[in-house]
């Protein structure tokens, strides 16, 4: 259980400032090589942009491992403890619906919503409960989250849908009632990392 947990926060550490800080330069990259540089200029950014992809992938591989062992043995269970988890230590209450069977997900996909779950509760900091649901369909996979923020910066929306974008899915966030905010993913179910 100790390891599983010091796991779990290597790969919160890793995820959280690591890779966030290389998805946010690879995006600033992105954005500086749009314009019209010199060939050498093209070049450097070429090797920078691999560099960064190849560093990202290396981080997400190594999060990929260091994810709950009980993650895949009992998925829905996880994810359960994790609500679990939010209701006792941030005094939150958590709703968790699952609709569909979770087992039959591959195990690259399940890495990822869980991954994905975790993150974006993050970014719902003000907030008095929580709703999570994740469905399973024929072809896709739908999480959604809704809780309360007051603020989502730019910064933050764009890696969202940078990180959502490379695992071939799609993000909708919108904004309710009452300054509450929805995220709404969905993966195919036959996704998988290289």
């Amino acid at each position: 259980m100790k390891q599983e947990q010091e796991h779990e926060q290597i790969s919160y550490t890793l995820h959280e400032n690591t890779a966030q800080n290389l998805s946010a330069i690879k995006l600033y990259i992105n954005i500086l090589s749009a314009g019209n540089k010199s060939e050498e200029s093209k070049e450097m950014l070429t090797s920078t942009k691999e560099a960064i992809d190849n560093t990202i992938h290396e981080l997400r591989n190594m999060c990929f491992k260091l994810m709950p062992r009980s993650l895949l043995l009992d998925t829905k269970g996880t994810f359960e403890s994790l609500c679990e988890k939010i209701k006792t230590t941030h005094l939150i209450d958590c709703h968790l619906i699952i609709d569909g069977e979770l087992s039959t997900l591959n195990k690259h996909l399940t890495i990822i919503i869980f991954k994905k779950t975790k993150e974006t509760l993050n970014y719902l900091k003000k907030t008095e409960e929580i709703k999570l649901t994740i469905k399973v369909a024929e072809e896709h996979l739908m999480l959604e989250l809704e809780g309360k923020k007051i603020a989502l910066s730019e910064l933050e929306v764009n890696h969202l849908h940078a990180e959502i974008d490379s695992y071939q899915g799609n993000l909708v966030i919108t904004n309710l009632e009452k300054k509450r905010i929805r995220y709404c993913m969905s993966f195919p179910l036959e996704i998988s990392i290289n």
